[in-house]
C-alpha cells in the first residue's frame, strides 16, 4: 500500500504505525536497565512521552506535507476515477484491521525475551522485514496517528488506495500520489462513500 510514496514517507508512515511496538520495546529496554541506570518510574515516564511525541511530530509532518500537496494540485490529476466510483460497494477495506495489526505490534516485542544487542538487531531485523512486507503488499495498514487526525485509507475491489482528508478543500479532484502509470494510490479531500453513481 505504500509503494507509491516516496521512501521517506514510507519509512514515516511505517514508523508511526508501529508506534506501539517501538513504545512497548523501548519500556522493555528501560525496565531491563531499571537499575544500572538508576531509573526511576518518572524518568520512564518522560522518555516513552518524548518517543511518541516524536513519532506524533513525524506523522503530523507527514500528514501535514500531503494535505498541502493536495490542496496546491502538486500530484497528478487522474481520469480514472470520479467520485462515484468510490463507493461502499466498491470499498473492500477501511484503515485495516486494527486488532490483527496491534496483536503483529505486540508479539514482535514480545519475542525477544531479554534485553541484548543480539535481541535488538533481531528487533531491527524483523521491522525491515515488516516494512518490506508493507512497501510492497496490498494489505492496508493502519495508522493510529492518521486516524487521530481524521485521514481514512480506503482499498478497492481493484487493489487501488484512496486516502481521504475528510475535509473541505476548494478543489476535490481525485488526484494520483505520483506520475507513474502503475500508480495505484490516490488523494481525494472528502468523499461520500454512500454517493450514487450518475
Amino acid at each position: 500500500m505504500l509503494k507509491d510514496l516516496p521512501r521517506l514517507y514510507q519509512i514515516i508512515y511505517y514508523l508511526s504505525s508501529m508506534s506501539l511496538s517501538i513504545i512497548l520495546f523501548t519500556l522493555k529496554i528501560l525496565y531491563s536497565n531499571f537499575d544500572q541506570y538508576n531509573l526511576n518510574h518518572f524518568h520512564i515516564l518522560l522518555i516513552v512521552l518524548a518517543v511518541l511525541f516524536v513519532l506524533g511530530l513525524l506523522s503530523r509532518w507527514l500528514y501535514t506535507n500531503l494535505k498541502k500537496k493536495y490542496a496546491r494540485k502538486t500530484y497528478t490529476q487522474q481520469n480514472q476515477y470520479d467520485e462515484e466510483d468510490f463507493t461502499k460497494d466498491k470499498i473492500t477495506d477501511i484503515n485495516g484491521q486494527p486488532v490483527s495489526f496491534l496483536i503483529s505490534n505486540v508479539t514482535t516485542v514480545y519475542i525477544i525475551q531479554s534485553f541484548t544487542w543480539p535481541s535488538v538487531f533481531a528487533y531491527i531485523f524483523i521491522h525491515l522485514i515488516l516494512f518490506t512486507m508493507m512497501v510492497e503488499g496490498e494489505s492496508l495498514q493502519p495508522n493510529p496517528f492518521f486516524l487521530l487526525y481524521g485521514l481514512n485509507i480506503y482499498k478497492t475491489k481493484n487493489n487501488d488506495f484512496l486516502y481521504d482528508f475528510n475535509e473541505p478543500f476548494e478543489h476535490n479532484a481525485i488526484l494520483k500520489l505520483n506520475d507513474n502509470k502503475d500508480c495505484r494510490s490516490y488523494l481525494v479531500g472528502s468523499i461520500d462513500l454512500n454517493a450514487k453513481k450518475k
